[in-house]
């Protein structure tokens, strides 16, 4: 790896539709909107350096690792580093900043972040208790 590396940089971005997926789950969710942000970007899963989940996992999902759904996303992922990020509200954004501080700490070149959350099989009720 080189040792100029340029400062962060949004390459490509995916996302799944919004609303009552009942057919889907946190892994699929996650699945998906990696492949379709790694296509925008124009990468292949081998290519990246480094996996950034984001995912409130406090009841929301019986999932209780959420970093290894990483190998999930695509075998090319397999053996990567892989992070889980959960902070509320905020993951998407903490997971953002964990990536560019690998890429400015030139730990990583390329950073795949992706995040889900999988809240409609629940109640509105149960939804807010666990929030």
């Amino acid at each position: 790896m080189s040792n100029t590396l340029p400062e962060p940089l949004l390459a490509g971005f995916g996302h799944t539709r919004f609303g009552r997926l009942d057919d889907s789950t946190l892994e699929s969710l996650l699945r998906d909107a990696s492949r379709l942000a790694l296509e925008d970007a124009g990468v292949d899963a081998e290519e990246i350096d480094m996996v950034v989940i984001s995912n409130y996992n406090h009841g929301l999902t019986s999932q209780g690792f959420a970093a290894g759904l990483s190998a999930l996303i695509d075998d090319g992922l397999r053996y990567k580093p892989s992070f889980h990020v959960e902070s509320a509200c905020a993951s998407g954004s903490a997971a953002v900043h964990l990536a560019a501080q690998a890429i400015k700490a030139k730990e990583a070149r390329r950073v795949l972040v992706v995040g889900a959350e999988r809240m409609t099989h629940l109640s509105s009720k149960q939804v807010g208790d666990i929030l």
